[in-house]
């Protein structure tokens, strides 16, 4: 399988509005290397299913630009595989990343009841007033668009800390981390939780963006997106040093930065040019 090329100018056929997300199947293992790479060959075999694929562990998680992403027991490690109707276009696939990551935010917060804020652009993260590193991370997300010849396939992979304590992790991540169970005093049944919040996150984004992506369903992502972005509205610092004031996303799917003297335009690829 490759990686395909999404289309820059979409016009989606009317019909796609129509079609009803393809029923979904689990597969819970106990351990893999990745869930993104794992999920390959039951992708193959799925007859236009999505297919949820989790893992006790994952030996080599990956993060964005193919970071280690630290997946011990007791997280929830997932990729959900997706058929697509239709090649996403740009703003699409910038505008899923935002949905989904407001979904599981939106989740989280409501089943445990924990103030859940969003890092641009797609980490979840909780703010922790009491320490020298306020703000820590609690999980993220990673996107991916691969094809056969046969079909396009969304792959969506999940990492959130449930009940793999911070406490246990490796000291280069203790101060700059957290999990669920660091906050409520019980441990989270993760089949559960897949098996209550996927259908959700599939019916949800394949309606608003993959088969009906309107200005309307933009602009209602869009407003939920920035009101659970952290920072939002305050003075934060570039890597240059230079000083912005953040403005949330905006209707391209660019993260907006304000100074006195210039605006700037962030992608999701240039996440690292902010430091905050």
């Amino acid at each position: 399988m490759n990686n395909i090329k999404l289309n820059v100018n979409p016009s989606l056929p009317s019909h796609l509005s129509r079609l009803p997300p393809p029923p979904l199947r689990y597969i819970f293992l106990d351990k893999v290397n990745s869930t993104q790479d794992a999920i390959i060959p039951f992708i193959q075999d799925s007859n236009e299913k999505a297919v949820f694929l989790s893992a006790r562990i994952q030996h080599h998680g990956r993060g964005r630009k193919n970071d280690d992403w630290f997946s011990p027991e007791g997280g929830f490690w997932g990729t959900l595989a997706i058929p697509l109707p239709n090649i996403l276009s740009t703003q699409q696939f910038i505008f899923l990343h935002y949905a989904v990551v407001s979904i599981l935010k939106r989740m989280i917060s409501e089943e445990f009841h924990i103030p859940v804020k969003i890092k641009w652009p797609n980490d979840l993260v909780i703010i922790s007033e009491n320490r020298i590193n306020k703000l820590r991370k609690l999980g993220g997300i990673l996107l991916e668009v691969i094809s056969t010849p046969e079909k396009h396939i969304l792959l969506i992979g999940m990492g959130i800390n449930f009940n793999n304590s911070s406490t246990n992790f490796p000291e280069n991540l203790k101060n700059t981390t957290v999990s669920v169970s660091d906050l409520i005093d019980y441990h989270v049944n993760i089949q559960n939780f897949a098996k209550k919040n996927i259908p959700t996150i599939l019916a949800e984004i394949w309606k608003n963006v993959i088969t009906n992506f309107s200005s309307k369903t933009k602009n209602q992502l869009k407003k939920e997106y920035n009101q659970n972005l952290y920072n939002l509205g305050t003075k934060i610092e570039g890597k240059e040093g230079k000083g912005f004031k953040l403005k949330g996303i905006n209707d391209s799917g660019y993260l907006l930065l304000e100074s006195k003297s210039m605006e700037e335009y962030l992608e999701i690829g240039d996440f690292e040019e902010l430091n905050s």
